[in-house]
This record gives structure tokens, sequence and C-alpha cells, in this order.
């Protein structure tokens, strides 16, 4: 995930701060616990599109 526009996604009627994936839980960023994730699963892209969470394989 490279620059991602997170400040355009609204949540609850907020907007998600644009530094979200360096916040940090249990002394990691969220951008490593997404990573890792991305790994384990084999997940190519991310996408938020019509409200919708999008999850591409890296064989699409």
């Amino acid at each position: 995930l490279e620059n991602p526009q997170l400040n355009r996604i609204v949540v609850n009627g907020e907007q998600v701060p644009s530094d979200l994936l360096r916040w940090k839980y249990r002394s990691r960023r969220l951008q490593d616990y997404l990573d890792d994730y991305r790994n384990i699963h084999g997940i190519g892209t991310i996408e938020v599109r019509d409200a919708k969470l999008i999850l591409r394989s890296r064989t699409e």
C-alpha cells in the first residue's frame, strides 16, 4: 500500500485520519499488521469502492 488516500474514507460520519496506518498497536504500526495479513493470505491489492472493501489476490 503506497500512498493510500485514507482521508477519503468516512466511518460513522468521520473521515479516517490520513496517518492511520502509522498509528501503533502493541508497539507495531498498523501498516505492519496489514502487510502481514496481505502476505499470509496472498492479497495483492486492497481497494475501497462503493462503500465496499475489495481484496484482490495476487493471482488475479
